[in-house]
């Protein structure tokens, strides 16, 4: 006998965008939180806007009203640092969208 796996659609658009390892995290964060705490699931930081946007429309096309999501630009630091993200000096940081449960 012969088992037939399919890969979710949802996961693979979410790996596409995010990477394997964010998108496993968001999954999980979906899957196991009780939807009527007010937790939230930060997305790692994303400098371009058009990357941004296709995170908030496929999170809002698969799972509509359940969560809901929001870019937070950090407003620069006072003094520049090593960012590890981009191996260089920076004297700002990167937007990260927030994903939370909708109140009821």
């Amino acid at each position: 006998s012969e088992i037939w796996v399919l890969p979710d659609p949802k996961y693979v658009q979410l790996r596409e965008l995010l990477g394997h390892e964010e998108a496993e995290r968001l999954l999980v964060f979906v899957n196991t939180s009780d939807h009527s705490e007010r937790k939230v699931h930060l997305l790692p930081p994303e400098a371009s806007k058009e990357q941004r946007t296709k995170a908030h429309r496929l999170l809002a096309e698969l799972y509509g009203q359940l969560v809901e999501t929001k870019t937070y630009a950090p407003r620069p630091l006072k003094r520049a640092r090593l960012s590890s993200d981009q191996g260089s000096l920076s004297g700002e940081q990167l937007p990260q969208i927030s994903v939370r449960f909708r109140s009821r």
